[in-house]
């Protein structure tokens, strides 16, 4: 982001009535609603203002600024609004603030102006919490003059900078301004003539390399900065042919003029001792220097530099996007140019290019064309038809993610990917990504770009019919678990699992956790057996539960196999009991239970109807005696292994039945059990006592 104005733009400027705190469909409502407010809109442009103030809308007493704003208008690209006038879609690249004057306001209007920037109007509609407190969160250019920042300002991760001229009284010694982390450059060349000029009063370096360039001295200086690292961090004294002292206080050290009298202020850097750092040249440093180094790039001229450090950074007045570089011919260094002015620039042993709106490590990013990645290269000015030599290669291309679209072609075999401002395309076959300058897109998962979206409803039964052709739907699951064809009751997709059913129409494809489904290319898939109809009951695994069944036709679902679990029926034979080693629960009157690989009728479970007697089914716990007795006719013990393996015989007492391992001699106790179950046979008890 870059900031030129009178005025900061701070955090509470977010908490403005007409700020699209919400999102801007919220903020249309508003104005709607309020006769003080009123809008205009284009394609290129909104504004939202206010067209009467308060009746207490005088500034206090002793304020010399306007208390209200009057207009802020937002400027971008393919600007969209739904019937009631609200912005829903498109991109804002720039925004102007305006405050205005009222009856007891004086001074000049502030006012700023905020460029380059590349904010999606839907994205700030569906996650304006998010969106507004990550906004710094990147290279910030700041430059205030003749007025002030107005409140405290974090400028959050980045490498930013912030520049001062002239700020108004008003704010003088009072603010606080955090550069967050990053490498980070303040500066504020204000030459204190008198009351009319003021300092933010405190300054925040953070994680990071930091320059700092100030005027120590006058009536209210920048008084204290913090989190100065002597390894990292830099101050340079603007004052003419003057020098500086220094000298342990309580807590840090403090800096004044060399000619100061007593009354004139000092600069507080806490947390450091003065055997920590140096003066020289007007520079305030650490004792044994950084090793780091900062050059400006200076537009008009052809500058040969050289790195001399481990972090050289060679910083730009301008967006990544707006130059081009490649090795210099001896391959030792590189030559960097703006594309309007063609200016050249060599350096060498250079590790960072800092632009507006990014930082650049030369090592990842040895020219523009993109970062170091294998696969192939688009040709700008030709459409190429490119069959990947094995699945999954990656096409790269010179330019930003938002200037290209891509979608399946029309026989679904491949990816047609174009730019939108030119239109060229190219055809792949075979390929898994695109990798573009700012991201990566992911043609497994995203096949189609700006592909609108449905989030399936959890455990809901629904009919969904897209708004476009593009649309997918997306399930917080894995494929496997679901299956999908043609809807037999009328049309579009019907897509279920164990538990629910969605009928889809219209849409392009389902994309789950794991993978993306084609519906066009892929119209039928699985064997999940469908639960169409049903209804259905979840298990709650936290809890026992003690459930009766409303209909009889309920089924109770367990989100595991059936392995995973033993059953049988109620004492009285009236219900079924599910147990696994974490619970259990006891059911009346359902239907059925169902696992995730089978389903099983509780008439079954209490031998009605089949002409099966009642009885229960353990498993076996290896290397674990068991104690069990039966509790009908029909009682099985089920063991995960050959009958081989096993010895078995009537207990001493012959009241009982008694089953071992022949390896690990491990053994259960069976009482009233009839049968044994191996992974190869069936053993009756009755026939081997």
């Amino acid at each position: 982001m870059k900031i030129d104005g009178s005025v900061g733009f701070y955090e509470t400027v977010l908490d403005w009535v007409l700020w699209p705190q919400n999102g801007f469909v919220a903020l249309q409502k508003l104005v709607s609603a309020t006769e003080a407010y009123a809008s205009s809109s284009s394609d290129t442009e909104l504004s939202v203002w206010v067209i009467k103030y308060p009746e207490d809308a005088t500034p206090p007493e002793g304020e010399t600024y306007p208390m209200w704003v009057d207009r802020v208008t937002f400027k971008g690209e393919g600007l969209e609004y739904d019937e009631n006038g609200a912005l829903i879609a498109g991109k804002i690249t720039e925004f102007f603030w305006f405050y205005g004057g009222h009856d007891g306001a004086n001074g000049p209007i502030p006012s700023f102006a905020a460029k380059d920037l590349d904010w999606d109007v839907a994205k700030v509609n569906e996650e304006a919490g998010r969106f507004w407190p990550e906004i710094f969160d990147g290279n910030d250019q700041f430059n205030y003059w003749e007025s002030s920042l107005g409140a405290d300002v974090n400028l959050g991760i980045g490498d930013d900078s912030l520049e001062i001229t002239d700020p108004m009284f008003r704010y003088g010694g009072g603010v606080s301004v955090d550069m967050g982390a990053g490498d980070d450059f303040f500066r504020d060349t204000t030459i204190f003539t008198g009351w009319t000029t003021g300092h933010p009063g405190k300054l925040i370096l953070g994680e990071g390399f930091d320059d700092v360039e100030m005027r120590l001295g006058g009536p209210y200086p920048l008084s204290e900065i913090e989190d100065f690292n002597p390894e990292q961090d830099r101050i340079r004294f603007l004052n003419d042919n003057e020098a500086f002292v220094f000298r342990q206080v309580e807590g840090g050290v403090e800096v004044k003029r060399a000619q100061a009298d007593e009354t004139e202020g000092a600069l507080f850097i806490p947390g450091i001792s003065s055997d920590e750092i140096k003066i020289e040249n007007g520079y305030l440093t650490g004792i044994n220097g950084r090793d780091y180094s900062r050059h400006v790039n200076d537009a008009d001229v052809t500058q040969h530099l050289h790195g001399t450090t481990s972090k050289d950074v060679f910083v730009l007045d301008g967006k990544r996007d707006d130059y081009r570089w490649h090795a210099t011919d001896d391959d030792k260094g590189i030559v960097i140019w703006d594309v309007k002015t063609e200016t050249p620039d060599l350096l060498y042993d250079f590790e960072v290019l800092r632009f507006n709106d990014v930082s650049l490590q030369l090592s990842e990013w040895p020219t523009s064309e993109g970062p170091a990645v294998e696969g192939i290269r688009d040709i700008a000015d030709q459409t190429q038809y490119l069959q990947a030599d094995e699945w999954g290669e990656t096409f790269i291309i010179d330019g930003k993610m938002s200037d290209y679209q891509w979608a399946p072609t029309q026989d679904r075999t491949g990816t047609v990917v174009w730019n939108v401002k030119t239109g060229k395309h190219d055809i792949l076959t075979d390929f898994a990504w695109i990798n573009f300058n700012d991201g990566k897109a992911d043609l497994v998962q995203y096949p189609r770009s700006n592909a609108p979206t449905t989030e399936d409803q959890v455990d809901k039964d629904e009919i969904i019919k897209a708004d476009n052709h593009r649309e997918v739907f997306e399930i917080d699951g894995y494929r496997d678990d679901y299956s999908w064809g043609p809807n037999p009751d009328g049309e579009g997709i019907a897509i279920w699992n164990g538990s629910n059913i969605d009928i889809l129409i219209g849409f392009d494809g389902v994309r789950f956790l794991d993978s993306y489904a084609d519906l066009r290319a892929l119209p039928q898939w699985g064997d999940v057996p469908r639960p169409n109809g049903e209804i259905l009951i979840k298990d709650d695994p936290t809890d026992n539960q003690y459930l009766r069944g409303e209909t009889g036709e309920e089924i109770f679902v367990f989100d595991g196999n059936k392995g995973d679990y033993n059953w049988g029926p109620t004492r009285d034979g009236k219900g079924v009991v599910v147990w696994n080693k974490d619970g259990f629960d006891i059911l009346m009157d359902f239907k059925a239970i169902r696992f995730n690989d089978d389903t099983i009728t509780t008439n079954e479970i209490r031998g009605i109807d089949d002409g099966n007697v009642s009885g229960v089914k353990i498993k076996d716990i290896a290397n674990e005696t068991q104690y069990l007795h039966g509790e009908g006719d029909k009682d099985q013990f089920i063991i995960d292994g050959n009958a081989e393996d096993y010895a078995w015989g009537a207990t001493r007492d012959e009241t009982g039945f008694v089953v071992w391992n022949r390896e690990t001699k491990v053994h259960d106790i069976l009482t009233d059990f009839e049968e044994v179950v191996f992974n190869d046979q069936v053993l009756v008890v009755e026939d081997v006592i």
